[in-house]
């Protein structure tokens, strides 16, 4: 990992750079020139690996673009890229340099090849290499560099097109075949599958277009991966008969095998790149605008029979041991796994073939092993914090299949090394105000769905319960409850809900309280703290929110695993059911406001009905309390049709019942009077008829005729719905009834449990008591163990003692023994010189007598 000085180092040497070519592009002397060329050269240097360039940020915030010293030397050297006045060798400079930036620096890249419009300077470069002939090296770097910028979506298309079009055709279809072909044929193949306009230009150039598709045939048998592998992509797009042939059913398998060996083998920079997208497209069918989860192509659709599939696959995993963790290139890998584990066809065999393969010869670690030290990196040493997160995800599919298919996790990866995983992965502390804070709670989140994957092995099992323990659960859980906006801005009404009202973090850590639950629901049948905090968490209604959210606004994974979750909150009798479809409609609500904003088509009207089905819904969530006559027969026409869901409260049914049936006799009572005014007026009809009878002309007799029916008309109507509302008010009071006798059955059942409750606890106090007293037997016997203990210890002593006294007088007597053999020895050597000794001494007196014979017999 780089220190902080290191990247502050490498700042002030974009801030000189930037000041050098400040100056150089005011007066372009000698000694600028000079100046220039040896901070270019720095740079270059400094830049020519991943660390720490890959670190080099592009600031959101204007004012930090503004001051920073990257960016700010970046436009300004795109600026000297076209001036008239740069030397040869400054342009070559400043394209190694920017090729660095984009070789390590995805951000960077996408940066210069979208809002810097770098490619339009890079392309006059070209033109001025070709006029000026600045060598094949040149040209070279220059290519390289448009291969690497191309290579983006969002790359910017412009004047500078034609021209690069016109020159790559010509490169490809030249009878003599150039040096830098590869990279020509890897920049037409970006151009095509990045611009539909590309296409259409290329085929409609009958001139190129039959040459074109002639060299394209020769190009599949090329010797370069780069070619090949680029080909095969121009040909999906500009050569339909060759695509009808490579692409074929009795032709894909060669062409999958070609492709697998592109990936293993690697080319030049970038060929693994174009390999793994054209890979990805031939077995994961484009589909987006037909369904939502991706499905197998129809030419993969015999992949897995393919005898060479399993030993590819392995071969594309091993790279993840071979390749630095931290490149574009290897996190590719990791998407392309993943991607081909999400189709249902194809993940039990990759996952397979993965646990299968064997060690990289290069580096003896196979890819479970490198996914596992991926996953366990920082952010911070990660670079790119996508990296950890996606070895995760990989490492989380791979090591379920082998919990599935009954293998032990342990023969794969070392225990303590996933455990370490989920811990670490699990305890990442939320720090709302770090740049990471949403990778933060990626992390938590794929910490738990890995030990989710790994519980169903039971030899791992008691370490995870030490890794993470339940009050560690419940505090994730509640951190996510407490801390998380989504709850408060689930509440407010839709018509209040902005657009960026949430942080991106609160949809990331949505995730987090459903994968907890999951993985309490694996863990609670075998520990029964896990199985208390699982019912604890399931009741709490703060959850509700998260769900509406997750199933409303998830993408697939969430909101399956928020449909998994309501089917274990199902398992409640109060849950809230219908308080998560309500918040459910009214995302979707939000939704529609959002879209008719952003179009302008949203008309004042519609928002008044919006508003108003708002409130209904709020009402109907929270009580009885304040609402209308036509609030109250919505919210009843709901109950009916939810009858089999037990989610509104009694309290909030007798209240609703209530106020209806006082509507009902309000309105009974407004009736009865207006039958009587009518009947009143009725009469005061038929005396006045009565009295003016003979005064009324025939016209005025039709026309109180025709009032008199009106009148014993609307009479008839109002009687029929006064027995109506008789009948209604008889039905409300049948089901109050119901309810009423549902209350006091609840009432007895609370009774019941209540009794049960304190025969439990008296259970338990019962439980303590002699808990208390096995605690006093131990510790009697451990005092008695303690004695016994430390009165065999000084037996042991003392017999240890007297061996080791025993042991000395053994070893004093074998020195008394040696000493007595040594001195025994001694007199048998003085023995036997005591009698050659008296031999001699008899020798000489034998002497002595034979001489003194003779001097007698002399004498």
């Amino acid at each position: 990992m780089v220190s902080g000085m290191s990247m502050d180092v490498l700042a002030g040497y974009f801030q000189r750079g930037h000041i050098c070519a400040v100056a150089f592009y005011s007066e372009p002397g000698a000694s600028q020139t000079a100046a220039l060329t040896e901070i270019l050269s720095t740079l270059v240097r400094e830049t020519s690996t991943i660390d720490p360039t890959g670190r080099l940020q592009v600031p959101t915030d204007p004012v930090q673009r503004q001051n920073s010293p990257v960016l700010q030397f970046v436009h300004l050297a795109n600026e000297l890229l076209t001036f008239s006045e740069i030397t040869p060798s400054l342009r070559s400079k400043l394209q190694l340099l920017f090729f660095n930036l984009c070789q390590y620096n995805v951000r960077l890249r996408r940066f210069f090849a979208g809002e810097l419009n770098l490619v339009n300077s890079v392309c006059f470069c070209l033109k001025v290499s070709l006029q000026e002939q600045l060598g094949p090296q040149n040209l070279i770097d220059i290519l390289r560099l448009l291969q690497v910028l191309t290579y983006e979506k969002c790359l910017t298309i412009g004047g500078w097109l034609n021209d690069l079009l016109a020159f790559l055709l010509n490169e490809l279809i030249r009878t003599n075949e150039a040096e830098w072909l590869p990279y020509c044929v890897a920049i037409l193949s970006n151009l095509v599958s990045r611009s539909k306009r590309v296409s259409q230009r290329i085929l409609k150039n009958t001139t190129m277009l039959l040459p074109l598709k002639n060299q394209l045939r020769k190009f599949l048998s090329h010797s370069s991966q780069t070619v090949v592998v680029s080909s095969i992509v121009l040909v999906g797009y500009l050569n339909e008969e060759t695509r009808d042939v490579i692409f074929a059913p009795t032709h894909i398998s060669e062409t999958f095998f070609c492709v697998f060996n592109v990936i293993k083998g690697g080319g030049s920079f970038m060929t693994r790149h174009v390999a793994i997208d054209l890979l990805r497209r031939l077995i994961i069918a484009d589909n987006a605008n037909v369904t939502f989860a991706p499905t197998l192509s129809t030419t993969a659709k015999n992949l897995t029979t393919y005898e060479f599939f399993t030993s590819s696959i392995q071969d594309v995993a091993s790279q993840l041991v071979v390749l630095d963790y931290r490149t574009e290139e290897c996190m590719k890998i990791y998407e392309f796994l993943i991607a081909v584990c999400g189709l249902a066809q194809l993940r039990s065999p990759v996952c397979q073939a993965i646990l299968r393969a064997d060690p990289n010869q290069k580096r003896l670690t196979t890819p479970i092993l490198a996914m596992s030290r991926t996953a366990a990196v920082s952010f911070e040493e990660a670079i790119d914090p996508e990296a950890p997160l996606l070895a995760a995800e990989l490492l989380t599919l791979v090591l379920k299949e082998a919990v599935d298919l009954n293998l032990k996790i342990h023969d794969f990866v070392p225990t303590d090394v996933v455990i370490g995983i989920v811990r670490n992965n699990v305890k990442t502390p939320i720090e709302t105000k770090s740049e990471y804070v949403s990778y933060q709670c990626r992390r938590i989140t794929a910490g738990l769905r890995l030990a989710d994957a790994i519980s169903g092995d039971e030899h791992i099992r008691a370490e995870l319960f030490e890794a993470i323990t339940a009050p560690l659960c419940g505090h994730v859980n509640e951190s996510q409850l407490l801390s998380n906006p989504i709850i408060a801005y689930m509440s407010k009404p839709p018509g209040q809900r902005g657009v960026n009202d949430l942080p991106d973090w609160s949809r990331h850590g949505v995730t987090i309280p459903l994968e907890l639950l999951q993985l309490l629901a694996s863990l609670k049948d075998y520990n029964k703290a896990y199985k208390e905090l699982y019912w604890r968490s399931l009741k709490d209604e703060r959850l509700i929110p998260f769900l509406a959210y997750a199933i409303s606004y998830g993408d697939a994974s969430t909101v399956f695993d928020a449909l998994t979750l309501f089917t274990h909150c199902t398992q409640l009798q109060d849950f809230r059911t219908k308080l998560l479809s309500d918040l459910i409609a009214s995302c979707a609500l939000t939704k529609s406001r959002h879209a008719a904003a952003a179009s302008g088509s949203e008309s004042k009207s519609a928002n008044a009905s919006l508003d108003n089905g708002d409130g209904i819904s709020l009402s109907s969530s929270q009580g009885s309390n304040g609402l209308s006559a036509i609030e109250v027969d919505r919210f009843l026409d709901k109950l009916r049709s939810n009858l089999d869901h037990h989610e509104p409260k009694l309290s909030q049914i007798v209240q609703i019942f209530e106020k209806k049936i006082a509507h009902m006799t309000e309105r009974q009572r407004f009736l009865e009077n207006t039958i009587k005014e009518k009947e009143a007026a009725l009469s005061e009809a038929h005396r006045q008829a009565s009295t003016r009878t003979n005064n009324v002309d025939t016209c005025e007799m039709a026309k109180f005729r025709s009032i008199l029916a009106s009148l014993e008309t609307k009479q008839a109507e109002i009687e029929t719905e006064k027995l109506a509302l008789q009948s209604e008010k008889e039905l409300l009071a049948r089901e109050l009834a119901k309810q009423s006798l549902s209350f006091e059955n609840l009432k007895t059942l609370f009774d019941t449990s209540r009794k049960t409750v304190e025969s439990l606890q008296n259970d338990k106090a019962v439980l303590m008591d002699e808990n208390q007293k096995e605690r006093e037997v131990q510790q009697t016997l451990r005092d008695k163990f303690k004695e016994m203990t430390n009165k065999f210890d000084q037996a042991t002593n003392a017999v240890f003692e007297k061996d080791r006294e025993l042991v000395e007088m053994i070893e004093r007597h074998e020195q008394l023994k040696r000493e007595h053999e040594a001195e025994r020895k001694r007199n048998a050597e003085h023995e036997a010189e005591n009698a050659r000794l008296r031999s001699e001494n008899a020798t000489l007196l034998a002497f002595r007598e034979r001489m003194t014979k003779m001097i007698n017999g002399e004498l």
